[in-house]
């Protein structure tokens, strides 16, 4: 990264630094993660590249909903959403869309439930398991929070088989809405 700097490359760097900021999470520093992609955020923001900057907003949504920092997450991840909604998509924006929709439904947002369902449906269609889970995962919690355990517990269990697919990139942790069902179940 500090050669990149040096030579000037900023955008090399801002995504260095997004990688590193990702590394540090599945490593478990999660606190130390989160910062590193703020820094990333703004590194990306000084060269233009709005792209990489929603990237590492989705990152830090996931990352600030893991430490229950819910009003940054909610943050971040409304300005990477409203960024792929302009541009028409993008590389994460379905897993922004999820975890922005499993926020609002445990904020108990009218319609959330049918957008995690659309979004678990299309996951599903496309092979996408980290959405797939995160949708899963929220979809249990309603489920719990209605009194539904044995949908919650199924839906649990449904998400905990792709976790091995996906556990370079998802980390207990990350599953802020399966630790909730433990928790209250």
């Amino acid at each position: 990264m500090e050669t990149s700097r040096r030579l000037g490359f900023q955008q090399t760097e801002a995504y260095q630094v997004t990688s590193l900021g990702r590394a540090l999470c599945q490593t478990g520093d999660y606190v130390a993660g989160a910062a590193t992609l703020e820094l990333a955020i703004s590194k990306a923001e000084a060269t233009g590249d709005l792209r990489l900057a929603a990237l590492a907003r989705v990152h830090l949504g996931r990352v600030l909903r893991a430490l229950d920092e819910l009003p940054r997450a909610r943050a971040a991840l409304e300005a990477a959403s409203a960024w792929h909604r302009a541009v028409g998509g993008g590389e994460p924006a379905a897993l922004g869309e999820c975890l922005l929709a499993a926020q609002d439904a445990a904020d108990g947002v009218v319609g959330a439930p049918a957008r995690l369902s659309a979004i678990l449906a299309d996951a599903t269609r496309s092979g996408d398991a980290t959405v797939e889970i995160f949708a899963l995962d929220a979809l249990a919690r309603i489920a719990a929070s209605a009194g539904d355990l044995e949908t919650a517990h199924r839906l649990g269990a449904s998400a905990d088989r792709l976790v091995p697919s996906v556990s370079h990139f998802i980390t207990e942790l990350d599953r802020a809405d399966a630790r909730w069902v433990r928790e209250h179940s």
